[in-house]
């Protein structure tokens, strides 16, 4: 472009370009919506993987009522505390665990893909995020087969989700979790 002769150099760079200010302002607003999008994927993520552990504690229950329905009873996969991997000692893995009966490689592959889809180090720290309670009637020793279970586990959100014998499916916040009892299957107390 021939530089008009009236007009000062400054005025002609300045028609011809953008000033210093103006790409700083841009480059801001790009890294403003950058930052956005990317809280926005993670946040994502972490519900994708919550819905995933649901499913999975839904298909635990599934093969646990089929071990039911061959055995009459829970007390194949009388489970108590998991704990996150690096474990501090041998057996406290979900998947580590000794299940029997006749759904127990299912049951161990379900509870390492939960396993594998936790991001928290679970309760204040502990490492600790399933609860797995399976009940009996009568005195002790307790006779009467295992018929009541319910299973919490702490998502990535820091709810506890919980399922019961009772077909009651609950969420609830992390402070809940001192009110839930297991009594007979149920998951008072959650929302």
């Amino acid at each position: 472009m021939p530089i008009d002769r009236d007009k000062s150099i400054y005025e002609h760079l300045r028609q011809d370009g953008f000033t210093l200010i103006e790409l700083l302002v841009v480059i801001t607003i790009v890294g403003i919506l950058s930052a956005v999008v990317l809280s926005s994927l993670k946040d994502m993520r972490m519900t994708a993987k919550d819905t995933l552990i649901k499913q999975q504690i839904r298909s635990i229950v599934t093969a646990i009522e089929l071990d039911y329905g061959m055995t009459g009873t829970y007390a194949h996969n009388d489970l108590q505390w998991f704990r996150l991997p690096p474990t501090t000692s041998p057996g406290e893995s979900c998947a580590d665990k000794s299940f029997t009966g006749p759904q127990a490689t299912e049951l161990r592959k379900l509870c390492y893909s939960i396993e594998e889809n936790i991001n928290h180090d679970g309760l204040f720290g502990s490492g600790l995020y399933m609860i797995w309670g399976i009940h009996q009637n009568g005195p002790t020793p307790r006779p009467d087969p295992a018929r009541y279970y319910a299973i919490m586990v702490m998502l990535n959100s820091g709810q506890w989700y919980c399922v019961g014998v009772d077909r009651g499916v609950h969420a609830g916040t992390l402070g809940q979790l001192a009110n839930t009892t297991f009594n007979h299957g149920d998951c008072f107390s959650n929302p």
